[in-house]
């Protein structure tokens, strides 16, 4: 067949046309296939990577959580003070801990040094031997170690030798979390291959660690060849500092699925091609089949189309028109496999109307546009979160766009998910600390615009760490979210209900007009808590301390109202629980108050400002002096003598009555060695012990160090407990009394009647003497039923043996009637006030030389 010059010149243009617009559409949408599937696969190992911080962040999380469980914990508070070597197989079994999933726990004290410490294995939850590497990795970071906050708690890695550990460590607090922190206690969980494969499981890849390299915390991904790739992220120790490289190894399915695509669109438009160029000579000869040919190149063109997971819609540039589009596009809008119905590009992209007119200016233009995120409107209403981009395009002398986009909805639900729990807890669903500061922040704006008042309501559980330690975590949580709801039910509309943490919750009363609100709502809550909790198959009743503070009487900011309604529900704590309290500025002063005594307190101690004064004990009849009761006093250089009502509490919540105690013990020794080294015929001397002395284990070795280092026999000194610190724990303390009996000192049951013990049920503890509490002796003179009482008291005393000592005595009338009563030993300020030791010595050997103290004779009335 001959061809004409026209002929030649129509296949010529033909070809290169149909060569031309294959090549552009296989270059763009190989091109965008390659990226996206590149991007994708880039993205997704990303993620996957830096899930590994996620988990870690877990890890970090649950150890705090772990460490706070036990570090404010009365249980723990004591345990550091008095370490008792069976604390660990009450409170803290092997199997416990193995069973916490933690390989040890340490005691840390105040100094930084590890003092106590349990190490086990958690396969076989034995106890294990004393890891000295870890120790001393753990004494090497201060922040582990170095807790004066509260709520200064630390989670992270520490290097261990060639081991890795993961290590939480907070101060260890009484559970109030309201105190003088004792130390640190810290919690290690080596990161054995056990551990490493539960992180694997996790992210769903296997995972590696080894020496950091040259990454940080944004991941980084390695293709090692066409079928692995490995993402890589940098791990810090708990002081910041680089010390893992996790590698994470995946598979490049996603890629493969891209070449695959790719090599399918190439084959597809070469045979698309082959075929055009075919129609174009036959074209020549057989104009008839042109038609039919031409459908056929649309077909495979769209089935190619077709195959794309990416949505491809084709718009018109000089009317804004989608005018087809793949079978993916038609899926997300709604339509079938019909025509494509011409739509406006700005009715079926959805967004800011900005960014949409900019779009369509942009496809006007023929300009480029790379991953932008907006929406593409259904059929039936409804849209779907897309990311597009679009190419220009131009097919047989129209100018086309070609808008490329993916279904986003799932990773923009996810995000949506991780803002939700940014600001909300994630096991009540209610606003957390931050969302309820930033709507407590606009409520005090709105408030002092509108002249309105704001409440803020503190509400902590009761002994909630007794439901956990009872019943488990598990119904621990589903209290706490039967709580959240009922909070919710309970408070008005408008009013914000926030889990603080742990067991508190905030409560944010915005527009409060009336000043009886606050106290209602309050009311409202306790009354709801009264109703049982059920719990699996408990009912269980919790009651909870509230307290309340007002804007803008009690502050005018959101931290200072915080603070102030927390002061207010500490004050419910220490009224006894179950109450609310509305917050008032002497709790300030209260709080500023009590620490700095504290901080007086011990300074006090360090500069000596303590003494000793003694207080003579008088036999009733005789007038002999038998005994001084040592009594500390404190004097200081600007605000004089403090009394022990005062500072002596403070001794005790601060954990410095034990060394304060011991220096008694030694002070009265050595003043004892001193008389008798002069002459003075001393009678024993009397010394108070408090209820931290006697749980103290190493207290009997320190009386026994104490009585061999002064050289003091035994005999002179005598040991007061009051009835109530002996009522407290009593085989405890009769086992210590005994050991002290044992070294030949005297037992005094002080304040005797305070505590309401019967005498028959004190028979059982090694008591040498009782002291009548002072109140049983003021009224002494008028009462007739005081006087039974004491009379009753005496003749039992009498009669097991034990001498009787009345404490209080301020008048004659009181002295005679005691004398006849039998009461045999007399102390008070009627005789002598608490003196100190010149004239506590001048006063003995005055008794002594005049055969005894002038006591007033018998009443001529009697």
């Amino acid at each position: 067949m001959k061809w004409s010059g026209a002929s030649r010149w129509f296949m010529a243009v033909t070809g290169i046309g149909v060569t031309v617009f294959l090549t552009t559409v296989y270059g763009v949408v190989g091109s965008y296939l390659e990226t996206e599937y590149t991007d994708l696969e880039t993205a997704d190992a990303s993620r996957r990577t830096a899930q590994v911080l996620e988990v870690v962040q877990r890890a970090f999380e649950n150890q705090v959580s772990t460490v706070a469980d036990y570090a404010v914990w009365d249980s723990s508070y004591g345990f550091i003070a008095d370490r008792d070597p069976a604390w660990f197989s009450r409170e803290c079994p092997p199997n416990v801990l193995a069973g916490m999933d933690q390989n040890a726990i340490l005691f840390v004290d105040l100094k930084g040094h590890v003092v106590e410490s349990l190490f086990v294995d958690i396969a076989t939850k034995t106890v294990v031997p004393r890891d000295s590497q870890l120790i001393d990795a753990v004494e090497a970071q201060p922040r582990l170690i170095q807790h004066a906050e509260p709520e200064s708690r630390a989670a992270g890695f520490i290097r261990v030798g060639e081991r890795v550990a993961l290590v939480g460590a907070g101060p260890i607090l009484p559970s109030s979390g309201v105190g003088v922190a004792r130390g640190s206690l810290i919690f290690a969980r080596f990161i054995d291959p056990e551990y490493q494969a539960r992180i694997a499981k996790t992210i769903g890849a296997p995972i590696a660690f080894g020496p950091i390299k040259d990454v940080g915390s944004t991941p980084v991904i390695r293709r090692i060849d066409d079928d692995v790739l490995t993402g890589h992220i940098g791990l810090v120790d708990v002081a910041d500092q680089p010390l893992l490289e996790a590698t994470v190894t995946l598979d490049r399915t996603l890629w493969h699925q891209g070449q695959r695509a790719r090599a399918f669109l190439m084959n597809t438009l070469l045979m698309a091609a082959g075929v055009c160029l075919l129609l174009v000579v036959l074209a020549v000869a057989r104009m008839e089949r042109a038609t039919a040919s031409h459908q056929r190149v649309q077909a495979l063109f769209r089935a190619a189309m077709d195959t794309m997971g990416e949505g491809v819609l084709f718009i018109d540039v000089s009317s804004r028109l989608a005018v087809e589009g793949n079978s993916a596009a038609r899926d997300v809008v709604g339509l079938g496999k019909g025509p494509f119905p011409p739509t406006p590009l700005n009715v079926l992209i959805e967004g800011e109307p900005a960014i949409v007119e900019a779009l369509c200016d942009a496809v006007s233009d023929g300009r480029r546009v790379d991953r932008i995120e907006l929406a593409v409107r259904s059929a039936d209403g409804s849209s779907t979160a897309i990311e597009l981009s679009v190419t220009p395009v131009e097919h047989e002398g129209q100018r086309l766009a070609a808008l490329l986009f993916r279904d986003i909805s799932e990773r923009k639900e996810a995000q949506e998910r991780a803002r939700f729990f940014a600001f909300h807890d994630p096991l009540t669903g209610l606003p957390n600390r931050l969302l309820f500061q930033d709507r407590l922040t606009v409520a005090l704006a709105q408030a002092g615009r509108a002249q309105e008042r704001v409440g803020v309501v503190f509400l902590d559980l009761d002994e909630f760490k007794d439901v956990n330690d009872s019943l488990g975590h598990d119904l621990g949580d589903e209290l706490i979210r039967q709580v959240a709801a009922r909070l919710r039910e309970n408070v008005r509309t408008g009013d914000t209900v926030a889990r603080q943490g742990g067991d508190e919750f905030m409560i944010l009363l915005p527009g409060v007009r009336e000043d009886n609100e606050p106290h209602l709502v309050a009311t409202r809550l306790m009354a709801m808590m009264r109703q049982p909790f059920r719990l699996g198959l408990h009912d269980l009743r919790v009651s909870a301390s509230i307290g309340i503070s007002v804007f803008p009487e009690d502050g005018r900011d959101a931290e200072s109202l915080v603070k102030n309604a927390d002061l207010a529900m500490y004050q419910s704590k220490e009224r006894g629980r179950n109450s609310y309290t509305m917050f008032d500025m002497s709790m300030h002063d209260r709080v500023a108050n009590v620490m700095e005594m504290k901080l007086r307190l011990k300074r006090a101690f360090e500069d000596r400002e303590f003494e000793l004064h003694y207080q003579p004990q008088v036999h009733a009849v005789t007038g002999e002096v038998l005994g001084l009761e040592a009594l500390l006093r404190w004097r200081t250089p600007d605000l004089g003598w403090i009394p022990p009502s005062e500072f002596i509490p403070l001794a005790e919540e601060t954990g410095l009555i034990i060394p304060l105690g011991t220096w008694v013990l030694e002070s009265a020794c050595l003043q004892v060695k001193q008389w008798l080294e002069s002459g003075v015929n001393v009678p024993r001397v009397a010394v108070n012990v408090s209820a931290r002395q006697l749980t103290d284990h190493t207290f009997i070795d320190t009386v026994r160090r104490v009585l061999t280092a002064t050289q003091v026999e035994a005999r002179y000194i005598e040991v007061e407990v009051t009835e109530t610190i002996a009522m407290k724990d009593p085989d405890a303390t009769r086992q210590v009394l005994e050991e002290l009996k044992e070294l030949g000192i005297s037992i005094a049951l002080d304040d005797f009647g305070s505590g309401y013990s019967s005498l028959a049920y004190l028979r059982r503890f090694p008591f040498d003497r009782l002291k009548i509490d002072r109140e049983f002796i003021r009224d002494l003179g008028d009462n007739l039923s005081e006087q039974s009482l004491v009379q009753s008291i005496i003749s039992l005393s009498g009669s097991l043996g034990l001498e009787v000592v009345a404490e209080g005595v301020e008048t004659s009338a009181q002295m005679r009637l005691l004398g006849m009563m039998g009461c045999d030993v007399l102390q008070g300020y009627g005789l002598a006030r608490p003196m100190p030791p010149a004239d506590a010595r001048a006063f003995v050997q005055v008794a002594q030389r005049g055969g005894g103290v002038n006591l007033p004779g018998p009443s001529p009335m009697m």
